[in-house]
């Protein structure tokens, strides 16, 4: 009863609403960082969840961005092609990004290669980069191998211990 403080809460709705104005512009943006989500590696045992892609607005006005990941395997078929929704970044901070890849059976090499936009430009206003991976999902290769070393082996057997004729 001793206590007199008080505290009041308000909140409030606000909008955020990104303009431009004369002035010198100075638009200028780089893909700081695209990797795999999670811990980086070079042989995954199963299909990495995604893509992480870090970009960093230079300039002194907010950019728009956007663009697609494309996934090639060894044979340099595209096995998916992942869009970026369109994203702001504001001057001079740094904007993350998931990717989400779809799970689907992934074996071998494969080769992921980001267009982005960088949010100003025409022609050359992309940044291209790519990343590279192997998945090898060792439980499912291992049942594969026994199944076959087991077929071998029937098939060995059969023909040693049966003689197979036509009549």
């Amino acid at each position: 009863s001793d206590v007199k403080g008080t505290t009041k809460i308000v909140t409030r709705l606000g909008s955020i609403f990104l303009v431009r104005v004369n002035g010198e512009l100075l638009e200028s943006s780089n893909l700081h960082d695209f990797k795999l989500i999670g811990p980086e590696k070079f042989l995954y045992i199963k299909q990495p969840a995604g893509f992480e892609a870090a970009i960093k607005n230079d300039g002194n006005v907010h950019l728009v961005h956007y663009g697609e990941v494309k996934v090639k395997n060894m044979f340099g078929k595209e096995v998916a092609s992942l869009p970026i929704n369109a994203f702001f970044s504001l001057p001079d901070s740094t904007r993350y990004r998931e990717i989400n890849w779809p799970k689907m059976f992934a074996f071998g090499y494969y080769n992921a290669e980001i267009n982005l936009y960088q949010g100003f430009g025409e022609s050359d206003g992309f940044i291209v980069e790519n990343l590279s991976f192997v998945v090898i999902p060792w439980k499912v290769l291992s049942v594969v191998i026994v199944i076959t070393i087991l077929i071998y082996f029937i098939v060995r057997y059969i023909k040693s211990n049966f003689k197979i004729q036509r009549k």
